[in-house]
């Protein structure tokens, strides 16, 4: 059975690799990893720990989705998956993509669910004193909330993109600006 799938998975070929050009020719790709327990590949153990890879993006309207196997979770699977890509590229917090901060033609862009969660981690960490005072992290999660609860009433609203966008510009850039300025004045 598992040459059976080698052969079909060599059979589709082109057609992955046309899946790959049109996630590519994409405005935004979505980039993430996660980890995957294997039977033993060439590693003498019984079960290793490899990742599935997923590439989304292409027509915003109709986007793909690709799966990649790999049995490392090593930064240069993204950049080669990426090689020639220019736009937006959007991932979490994961040190590997740091690169991506470097290249001239990609925007990086966060994902606003990893940026609360390290907050999130400072309030509770403040939360084990018995007095503890409203701090920046607390600021911080309040604009995000309020980013959140923009985008909860668009979904409901089941806006067309030109209006989501619209939306954003009018209602989510503002706190997005607010929260640079604040998250600025904390540099250093």
């Amino acid at each position: 059975m598992c040459n059976w799938a080698i052969k079909a998975a060599a059979g589709c070929s082109p057609l992955i690799e046309l899946i790959q050009a049109e996630i590519r020719s994409g405005p935004l790709i979505n980039l993430d990893e996660t980890p995957l327990l294997v039977l033993a590949e060439l590693s003498g153990s019984k079960r290793k720990k490899s990742y599935m890879w997923v590439f989304r993006g292409g027509e915003p309207k109709k986007p793909l989705v690709y799966y990649q196997y790999h049995p490392t979770r090593a930064g240069s699977v993204s950049a080669e998956f990426l090689q020639g890509y220019s736009g937006y590229v959007q991932t979490d917090g994961y040190k590997a993509y740091d690169y991506l901060d470097e290249l001239a033609d990609i925007t990086h862009l966060a994902c606003w669910t990893h940026v609360r969660r390290n907050f999130m981690d400072v309030v509770k960490a403040g939360d084990q004193r018995k007095s503890r005072k409203k701090g920046k992290a607390d600021d911080v999660l309040e604009l995000i909330r309020k980013l959140y609860r923009i985008e909860k009433k668009a979904k409901l609203k089941h806006l067309a993109p030109e209006a989501l966008l619209k939306v954003r510009r009018a209602k989510s850039k503002p706190l997005v600006e607010e929260l640079k300025a604040l998250l600025d004045s904390l540099q250093d």
